[in-house]
């Protein structure tokens, strides 16, 4: 559902996620076969220090996972945010 929504509102129009009826399917198949939207567990700092010190330093992909981390962490990106970042955005 987020990513219709978001692929619609990218190419300039209206998310047909928030009609009556495309919200009275989606609740529907949560019912019937159990879709759930579950948000994730926060990474905390220790956690992403332990995870960050795992990954290589010293090739230039390693520096690249270490630094997209860091900067996902502290700008609490979501993956579709992260990923969607480009070098013209700095």
């Amino acid at each position: 559902m987020t990513a219709i929504s978001q692929r619609h509102e990218t190419a300039g129009y209206p998310s047909p996620t928030k009609t009556a009826l495309v919200k009275g399917v989606w609740d529907g198949l949560q019912r019937k076969i159990g879709i759930k939207e579950e948000g994730k567990d926060a990474l905390w700092l220790d956690e992403l220090r332990r995870v960050i010190k795992a990954i290589p330093q010293d090739t230039l992909i390693g520096v690249r996972n270490r630094a997209l981390l860091v900067l996902g962490w502290a700008g609490t990106l979501r993956r579709s945010e992260l990923v969607s970042l480009s070098f013209e955005n700095a």
